[in-house]
C-alpha cells in the first residue's frame, strides 16, 4: 500500500512493469477526475456493497466500483478499481478510499481495504506520528540536512524501539 502521492502513470507502469499488485490511497486532489467518476458511478453499483458490525461496535460500509479509467500525461490508459469504506463509530464518520488492481468484489473487499489500505495507515499513525509527536521530536534541526536527517532517523529508530510503549515519554504530546 502507498500514499495518494504514488497515485499517477509512473507509479502505475513500475507495477505492470515489475508485476506487482497494488493498493493506493485514493483521494480527490490526486486524481480528481477518476474520483468524481468514482462518486458519480457508487449510487448506481448498489449491489456493490458489503456491511459488517465489528465487536466494539464500529460498523463498517464497503462500496467498490470495477473498472475506472485513468490516462496518464504521457497518453497511458490504465484500469483499475475503487474501493470505499465508511467507518461509522457512534455519531463520527470516517472514509477511506483505495485504487487497486486486485480483484473486488463481495468476497475480497475486506481484507483489501484492511489488510491491503488499512495496514499503511496503522504503520504511518503508531509508528510516525509517535515519533513526530512525542518528545522524539521527529521534525528535529537536523531535519534540513540529508545526510544529519539520515544519521537522526536511524538513532530515533533505535529509541523507539527500545522506549516502551508506556512511557510517558514516547507518549506525549509535543
Amino acid at each position: 500500500t502507498v500514499d495518494a502521492l504514488y497515485a499517477c502513470g509512473r507509479f502505475f507502469a513500475a507495477c505492470q512493469e515489475h508485476d506487482w499488485a497494488f493498493v493506493v490511497t485514493f483521494k480527490p486532489a490526486d486524481l480528481p477526475t477518476v474520483w468524481e467518476d468514482f462518486q458519480a458511478l457508487l449510487p448506481l453499483a448498489p449491489h456493490q456493497r458489503l456491511e459488517r458490525e465489528l465487536p466494539n461496535g464500529v460498523r463498517q460500509i464497503y462500496r467498490w466500483i470495477r473498472d475506472l479509467f485513468y490516462t496518464d500525461s504521457e497518453g497511458r490508459l490504465w484500469r483499475f478499481h475503487a474501493v470505499q469504506c465508511e467507518e461509522i463509530c457512534e455519531e463520527k464518520t470516517s472514509t477511506f478510499a483505495w485504487l487497486t488492481d486486485l480483484d473486488v468484489q463481495a468476497r475480497t473487499v475486506e481484507s483489501i481495504a484492511n489488510q491491503g489500505g488499512r495496514a499503511r495507515w496503522k504503520i504511518e499513525n503508531q509508528g510516525f506520528n509517535r515519533q513526530k509527536n512525542s518528545d522524539l521530536n521527529l521534525h528535529h534541526l537536523y531535519s534540513t540536512h540529508p545526510e544529519k536527517l539520515q544519521a537522526y532517523y536511524y538513532l530515533m529508530q533505535i529509541a523507539c524501539i527500545l522506549l516502551p510503549r508506556s512511557n510517558s515519554f514516547a507518549n506525549r504530546p509535543a
